[in-house]
């Protein structure tokens, strides 16, 4: 498993890296959105976890990118965001993302129980 974190914050990079890493999945990371579409779009990846707030490009406009791209349409996409009101939650559920984590998060609770992991589940079972 392959999984393509986009934050701008490399600490939550490091963090959620190192929850994946002990999951035994495999992370490429980018701290600028115009990059981390590209890689998206070019390196073979299972999920995506993508930061809500960004510069250059927030992370609503970028997920509106990916599903215009027939590379990137099908990706499995889960929010981070430290904006976790219900209204933003749901706002963010309505996009066809496949979950939403809230930040700060603590990495050893996730992503065990967390949507990234049922994202990838379903994409494993072709779902």
């Amino acid at each position: 498993m392959r999984v393509l974190i986009i934050d701008d914050d490399p600490n939550i990079i490091a963090l959620a890296s190192f929850a994946l890493r002990g999951r035994g999945i495999e992370v490429i990371a980018s701290t600028v959105p115009s990059e981390g579409l590209r890689i998206a779009q070019s390196e073979n990846v299972d999920a995506i976890l993508l930061d809500l707030v960004m510069p250059e490009l927030d992370g609503r406009a970028l997920f509106a990118q990916l599903r215009e791209n027939e590379s990137t349409r099908e990706l499995p996409v889960v929010f981070m965001t430290a904006k976790n009101s219900q209204s933003e939650m749901a706002a963010l559920h309505e996009l066809d993302a496949r979950g939403v984590i809230a930040k700060p998060f603590d990495p050893a609770d996730w992503p065990a129980r967390s949507s990234l992991t049922l994202a990838l589940r379903s994409r494993r079972l072709g779902q």
